[in-house]
């Protein structure tokens, strides 16, 4: 196994502090390699800790398992300076050392699994590209936004920025405090807005911002961290809100840009070298008392035109023309405002908000709140729908009793034995009830028998007669099958004993061209035959064939007794008869050689139409 001891010794050398990293042993000789992309990782099997990777590793998704142990911790440095671009750390990691990913210079995106609980200092220091944290959703301590910001939980505490954001950042209103370097060295953050929230401003927040310009410190505020702006060269314009009382140390040192400053009466206590290196400072207005100084807190300050403290005559501490070794003057407002708070609150539709109005006139609105939304009650229907007419509802906002109207849908019109059960209009597709003298209501074929005359199968015999036991023809059968085809173009009639112009010929012709009959041999058909039932099942299974149905299905013969007399060339179309059950037999029996009745052809018409063709 590779071995390899690491150590470091990183110095951070601010201008006016000093912060170091001592020696880490990246790891031991019982330490696993675990390939990734570009290389390996090292695990240790007695810690479950990740503790190294190789300098060319660029992608690791770790495992929740490495030979058998579970992973449970990201060490100290662990990737330090590596190549890594993107990483994905498993549900079973429970802490991120300190300093993990520091200097991983091309570490763009990286995913914190659901179990994540601690993650230690500087862990994504100095990762300049790094543009997303993602967080499992179910992490109970830590979450992201859309940005990639990684706050607590509940959003009370930006923790990290990552360093690849450029532009403009809102702080969620949620937030009631801007974490120790959450911000570090995010070089391309250009504005930043801080809510009435956050009342803590950690050490190093916002050091290194070298895009922002402006800054507002709001109201809310009442510390402003060590390091807080450090080097944040091209800062011009601070405003420090009413309730800051302490100013940290290095807090805006190497602010080189910043020209003037106005410290309200609040502060207290101003931390060494705040206001260091500020070599453009040249006026500091202080509404209060003289606050407490650390060492050196304006040295170099106002290196280009000389540094000025304003103090206002009457406050207490105050010496002129010098105070602690810097020059003083006097200073008289022009207008202090003294602001007196309004809220608007929130309507439905219109945003809620805060105006600020001082005695001379002066006045201004922030702290908006998004509009409530109507909070409607149920709908009521006040105009029923018919099967002809739209219905309305009606719902009112529990709040602002706007009311909401909404159309219902006219009904559809339920047609039962010819009229609508609901209006009682007339059902214009009813068809007139199908009645022969020898065909009894409560016989087992009614329906079949009015089916067939319905829907143009099958017709009477005349005088009022169906002949449900007579015998149906093998031509009347083609003929019931081609008009239920819409009567298609026939092909050529190859039948000797079907002459020309009969009723039946152009059906019998197309039949025969699409394979759906054969003839009897000879080249004839014999079209006044009577149809058996096996003929009957074998039209009708070479009919649902040409139409491309699924003919696959076959039933048991052997369950009927004469299952062994049905015919070699029909025993495959009784089967498939028989199991999609178009034939059920006849008191037990399948009689394939048998005569089919007309009343069992409109019964077998009709299951086949309407079970297997329109299925």
């Amino acid at each position: 196994m590779k071995k390899r001891i690491l150590s470091l010794l990183l110095v951070f050398v601010l201008l006016c502090g000093t912060w170091s990293i001592a020696s880490v042993s990246a790891y031991s000789e019982t330490d696993i390699a675990y390939p990734v992309e570009g290389g390996n990782i090292y695990f240790d099997k007695e810690t479950g800790t990740i503790t190294d990777c190789d300098n060319a590793v660029t992608r690791a998704d770790i495992p929740a398992e490495i030979d058998g142990v579970a992973v449970t911790s990201i060490g100290a440095y662990a990737f330090y300076g590596s190549a890594i671009t993107g990483i994905e750390i498993p549900d079973s990691v429970i802490t991120i050392g300190e300093c993990a990913f520091i200097s991983c210079g091309a570490l763009k995106h990286i995913t914190i699994g659901k179990n994540v609980a601690s993650i230690g200092e500087g862990a994504f220091f100095e990762c300049w590209k790094l543009e997303e944290i993602i967080v499992d959703e179910s992490n109970n301590i830590y979450s992201n936004d859309a940005n990639g910001v990684l706050f607590d939980k509940e959003k009370t505490e930006v923790l990290r920025m990552p360093c690849g954001f450029s532009g403009e950042y809102e702080i969620p209103k949620s937030v009631k405090s801007v974490g120790k370097d959450s911000f570090y060295y995010c070089k391309n953050l250009t504005n930043v807005t801080i809510p009435n929230s956050v009342t803590d401003i950690g050490g190093g927040a916002f050091a290194g911002c070298k895009g922002l310009t402006t800054i507002t410190i709001p109201d809310s505020v009442i510390s402003v961290g060590a390091d807080a702006f450090y080097a944040c060269n091209y800062l011009s314009s601070v405003t420090i809100g009413k309730s800051v009382s302490n100013i940290g140390a290095h807090a805006f040192c190497g602010c080189w840009k910043l020209t003037d400053l106005l410290l309200p009466e609040s502060v207290k206590s101003i931390g060494n070298r705040a206001f260091m290196s500020c070599s453009s400072l040249h006026a500091i207005y202080f509404m209060g008392n003289a606050p407490e100084l650390g060492e050196d807190v304006f040295d170099s300050a106002g290196a280009e035109e000389g540094l000025t403290l304003y103090f206002i005559e009457g406050k207490e501490g105050w010496t002129s023309p010098i105070w602690n070794g810097y020059p003083t003057a006097t200073w008289v407002p022009a207008h202090v405002h003294s602001y007196a708070d309004t809220v608007t609150a929130p309507t439905c539709t219109e945003k809620g908000y805060t105006t600020h109005t001082c005695e001379c006139g002066e006045s201004y609105v922030d702290t908006y709140v998004d509009a409530l939304g109507h909070d409607f009650g149920l709908w009521t229907q006040t105009k029923a729908p018919t099967c002809t007419e739209k219905g309305e509802e009606k719902r009112t906002c529990l709040r602002c009793e706007t009311l909401e109207t909404r159309e219902l849908a006219a009904l559809e019109h339920s047609y039962e034995n010819g009229a609508c059960v609901r209006c009682g209009e007339k059902d214009p597709n009813a068809q007139e009830p199908v009645t022969f003298t020898d065909v009894p209501k409560d016989e087992w074929y009614v329906g079949a028998v009015e089916y067939a005359v319905q829907n143009g199968l099958m017709n009477g015999v005349g005088d009022d007669k169906f002949a449900p036991e007579g015998s149906m023809t093998r031509a009347t059968l083609v003929t019931v099958l081609w008009r239920y085809e819409g009567a298609p173009e026939t092909g050529k009639n190859p039948f000797t004993d079907v002459p020309n112009g009969q009723w039946y010929t152009d059906a019998v012709a197309w039949a025969a061209a699409n394979g759906i009959v054969g003839g009897v041999g000879n080249n004839k058909f014999d079209p006044e035959g009577k149809i058996t039932r096996e003929q009957m099942a074998t039209i009708l299974y070479r009919y649902a064939e040409k139409k491309g149905i699924d003919t696959g299905k076959r039933g048991d013969l052997s369950a009927f007794p004469d299952g062994g007399k049905v015919a070699s060339w029909a025993k495959n179309a009784i089967q498939w008869a028989v199991a999609e059950k178009i034939i059920n037999g006849s008191d037990g029996k399948l009689l394939p050689q048998g005569d089919a009745t007309r009343a069992q052809v409109a019964t077998i018409l009709m299951r086949f139409i309407e079970n297997i063709v329109k299925k």
